[in-house]
């Protein structure tokens, strides 16, 4: 039997751009080839220094305002990092 293979989580953003730099600075990522260029995409890929992929961003219009850990709206994602 075979089964799918995970690929990268997806992340949406209001500022695509802004969230895919946030993450490539703080993990030391790169961007996928092409997506560097601030050319107004709305799905971004950051890889790892071994060209594996590791985050993705998609552009979204808006979100929910996550109010955790109290109110009505619950954090959406987090990544456990060490």
């Amino acid at each position: 039997m075979t089964y799918p293979t995970i690929l990268q989580p997806v992340l949406d953003a209001e500022d695509v751009r802004g969230l895919a730099e946030f993450y490539r600075r703080l993990f030391g990522l790169r961007y996928r080839p092409g997506d560097e260029l601030d050319n107004g995409q709305d799905w971004l890929v950051l890889t790892r220094p071994d060209g594996g992929r590791a985050l993705a961003f998609q552009q979204v219009g808006s979100l929910p305002t996550a109010t955790w850990p109290d109110g009505p709206v619950p954090q959406q994602v987090h990544l456990d990092t060490t």
